[in-house]
């Protein structure tokens, strides 16, 4: 008789653990979709994807009200009217969530986010369009610019903080201010060229309350 009390005690034990899982898991996941949602609504990208690091989701949120990381990923974002940028993923640091909002709302409503960086890809066929003219970029990490029916070789620098300039033997063939999306920060980039595309990265801290916004419900 012992046993069988110690075995059914067992089972519901494990029956209300699984639960729980299985609640934190949908809590976390309604989150994040509701991160995602906002992120596409707010910035125009054609797809976007939000992940929560941590666990238990709802201990984090519900006793700490922050959770450790938040990942979103966005595709084919615009940036002004004649640039749109192929991704743009920003990894986020102690994310600060309103409980009352999400336990009676279920809306995530973001406070603060203590740091984070963010990292936007640019193609070479997305710098052709905005640039009106061919632009090609080498697997050696080169730039090569269409000049009059000729490849020239080019170079990428940031201007103003958030500008991505090309140059042409010192003249400018195109300036591309990456900061015309909320989610974007004008932030100081450091830039990596491969040979399908320049990827522009920045480290922020805090974050700026324009990218908390374009995320946050």
């Amino acid at each position: 008789m012992f046993r069988i009390l110690r075995w059914l005690t067992s089972v519901v034990l494990l029956i209300v653990v699984l639960g729980a899982v299985a609640a934190d898991f949908g809590a976390k996941r309604v989150a994040e979709t509701a991160m995602a949602d906002r992120a596409k609504q707010s910035t125009g990208a054609s797809s976007a994807s939000a992940s929560i690091g941590g666990f238990p989701f709802l201990y984090d949120v519900l006793g700490r009200g922050s959770v450790d990381t938040v990942d979103l990923t966005l595709e084919e974002v615009p940036a002004g009217t004649s640039l749109t940028l192929q991704s743009v993923h920003v990894h986020l640091v102690k994310v600060a969530i309103d409980r009352q909002e999400l336990i009676h709302k279920r809306k995530v409503t973001i406070q603060s986010i203590a740091s984070g960086t963010a990292a936007v890809t640019i193609s070479a066929p997305e710098l052709t369009a905005a640039a009106g003219r061919t632009i090609a970029l080498t697997s050696s990490g080169q730039i090569l610019v269409d000049v009059g029916g000729q490849q020239a070789q080019a170079s990428a620098t940031m201007g103003a903080a958030d500008v991505l300039d090309i140059d042409v033997s010192g003249v400018t063939v195109v300036s591309l201010d990456l900061a015309r999306n909320p989610i974007v920060p004008a932030c100081s980039f450091s830039l990596t060229v491969t040979g399908s595309a320049i990827t522009a990265t920045c480290t922020m801290t805090p974050v700026p309350p324009a990218v908390i916004a374009a995320m946050s419900s």
